[in-house]
C-alpha cells in the first residue's frame, strides 16, 4: 500500500497541477468564468455560509481534543489546600482550633513506552481529519453554489416561456369570444379555450413559485438576501465551448493525479494510522510506566500552637505496574487490529469508489456534450424558422397564428438549450472538482492551511 501511495505522490509532483500537454484547461470552462454574478455569489458562498462556520467551530472542538491528548507528556501542576475547624478530646478545651494544610506538587510522566506520544498523535490525526472534512465542505459548497444558480438562470427561461404561453392562451381566447359574440364561434370553442388559458395561468404560477424558491434556498444556503441573486442573472446560460471526443477521453490522464488529491482518500489513510497508534497504545498497557515528581506538604500551627507544624519537601520517582488484567489489554489489541484491517479496506474501498466516481463523471460529460450539440443545433433550426414562417405570414401562404405556434416553439426550444447548457456546465464543473482542480475551492482551502 505504501508503494501505491509513493508511485501516486510521484505522479502528483511530475504531473502539471492544472493540465498535461495533451488534456484540457477544465478550470478554464467553469461557468463562473463568463457569469460574473456567480463569481461574486461564491466567493459571498466561501465566506458567509453556516455550513462552513459551522465546520470552524467542529474543528475548534478538535483542536481542543489534541490539546488534552498532548498534555500529559507534559509536566503537571498540582496543589490542594483544606482548612478546617478541629477539636482535640485529649486536652479536653473548650475551644475549637484552626487547622490549614496545604500541597504543591510538580510531576512529569517520564516513560510510558511510547503511549503518550500516540496518544498525542491521535489527536493530530484526528484534527487533521477534521480539517479534511472542512476542506471537502468547501468542495460541496462550490459545486452545490454553481448548479443552483445554473438551475435559477434555466428557470428564469422558463418563467419567460411560460408567459408567452399565457399571452397566446390569451390572446386567442380574446380572439374566440369576439367570433362568439359575431355569432361566428361556439360556446364550446370559447369553453375550451378558456380552460387552456387557466391552465396556462396556473402553469406560470407553479413556476414562480418554484423560481423563488430556489432563489430562496440558494440565498439560505450562502448566507444572502434574495434579491441580489435575481439582480444579477444573466438573460440565459452562457454557450460553453465544448470539448471533442478526443479531449473528454484524454481526462483519464488526470485520474492518477486525482488519487493523490482526493480528500475521502486521504482520511482514510488517516484513519489508518489514527488505529495504527491505538494498537501501539493498547500493546503497552502491562507495561511499567515511569514518572518523577516534586513538591511540598505543610500543616500550619494553629492560633494557640496547639498542633505541632509540620512541613514536608518530597521528590521521587513513580511507577505503575498493571500485572494482570483479565485479558483487557487483549482485547484491546484485538479489537485495534481488527479496526485497522477495517480501515484498509475502507482505503481500498475510497479508491475504487473515486475511480468509479472519474469514470461516471467522463460518461455524464461525453453524454451532455452529445446532447447540447443536438440542442444547439436545433435552437439554430428554431431560429431559422421563425424567419422563413414570417415570409410566409408576409406573403398570405400562411396565417398569423402560425407564426406565433413557431415563437412559443423558439422559446420552448431555448428552454431546453439553457437546460443542456446548465447540464453540460454541472458536468464541468463536477470533473474539475473531483480531480481536486477547482480554483476557487482550493484558494479558500490554501487560506485555511497558511
Amino acid at each position: 500500500m505504501d508503494k501505491i501511495l509513493g508511485v501516486l505522490a510521484a505522479v502528483a509532483i511530475i504531473s502539471s497541477p492544472i493540465a498535461t500537454a495533451s488534456t484540457p484547461d477544465l478550470a478554464s470552462q467553469l461557468p463562473e468564468t463568463s457569469l460574473n454574478g456567480l463569481t461574486n455569489l461564491l466567493d459571498v458562498a466561501m465566506t458567509g455560509a453556516e455550513s462552513l462556520q459551522m465546520r470552524e467551530i467542529v474543528e475548534q472542538d478538535f483542536e481542543g481534543r489534541r490539546l488534552t491528548a498532548a498534555a500529559p507528556q507534559k509536566l503537571q501542576l498540582r496543589g490542594s489546600t483544606n482548612y478546617r475547624k478541629e477539636y482535640d478530646f485529649e486536652r479536653e478545651e473548650d475551644e475549637l482550633g484552626d487547622r490549614l494544610a496545604y500541597s504543591l506538587a510538580l510531576s512529569k510522566t517520564v516513560y510510558h513506552w511510547g503511549a503518550m506520544e500516540a496518544n498525542r498523535r491521535k489527536g493530530e490525526i484526528n484534527l487533521e481529519m477534521e480539517e479534511l472534512s472542512t476542506f471537502e465542505a468547501y468542495r460541496r459548497l462550490a459545486l452545490d453554489v454553481r448548479r443552483r444558480y445554473l438551475q435559477i438562470v434555466v428557470a428564469n427561461r422558463d418563467l419567460e416561456l411560460k408567459q408567452k404561453t399565457l399571452d397566446r392562451r390569451r390572446a386567442n381566447l380574446e380572439l374566440e369570444q369576439k367570433r362568439l359574440d359575431a355569432g361566428t364561434a361556439s360556446v364550446v370553442q370559447v369553453y375550451n379555450l378558456e380552460i387552456q388559458a387557466n391552465a396556462a395561468e396556473l402553469d406560470l404560477l407553479k413556476a414562480e413559485n418554484s423560481f423563488n424558491d430556489q432563489v430562496d434556498g440558494l440565498a439560505r444556503l450562502v448566507g444572502s438576501d434574495s434579491q441580489p441573486i435575481i439582480d444579477t442573472l444573466p438573460a440565459e446560460v452562457p454557450e460553453p465551448t465544448t470539448l471533442d471526443e478526443q479531449q473528454v477521453d484524454s481526462l483519464s490522464e488526470l485520474f492518477e493525479q486525482g488519487f493523490s488529491k482526493n480528500l475521502s482518500i486521504k482520511q482514510r489513510r488517516k484513519s489508518i494510522d489514527y488505529y495504527q497508534e491505538d494498537l501501539h497504545i493498547a500493546q503497552q498497557r502491562n507495561k511499567p510506566k515511569f514518572g518523577v515528581s516534586l513538591g511540598v506538604t505543610q500543616f500550619e500551627l494553629d492560633e494557640a500552637g496547639r498542633n505541632r507544624a509540620q512541613e514536608i519537601l518530597f521528590g521521587g520517582v513513580s511507577v505503575s505496574w498493571n500485572i494482570f488484567d483479565s485479558g483487557t489489554t487483549k482485547g484491546s489489541v484485538v479489537s485495534a487490529m481488527a479496526r485497522i484491517e477495517q480501515m484498509k479496506r475502507l482505503f481500498e474501498t475510497a479508491r475504487s469508489d473515486y475511480l468509479y466516481e472519474l469514470e461516471r463523471a467522463q460518461k455524464l460529460l461525453d453524454l451532455n456534450r452529445r446532447i447540447l450539440e443536438r440542442d444547439e443545433e436545433a435552437l439554430n433550426q428554431a431560429r431559422k424558422r421563425i424567419g422563413e414562417m414570417q415570409d410566409e405570414v408576409d406573403e398570405g401562404r400562411a396565417p398569423a397564428s402560425s407564426l406565433e405556434n413557431v415563437i412559443i416553439s423558439l422559446a420552448s426550444q431555448e428552454v431546453r438549450t439553457n437546460r443542456s447548457r446548465s447540464e453540460y456546465h454541472n458536468a464541468i464543473a463536477n470533473m474539475t472538482s473531483l480531480l481536486g482542480l477547482d480554483p476557487l475551492a482550493q484558494k479558500f482551502i490554501e487560506r485555511r492551511t497558511h
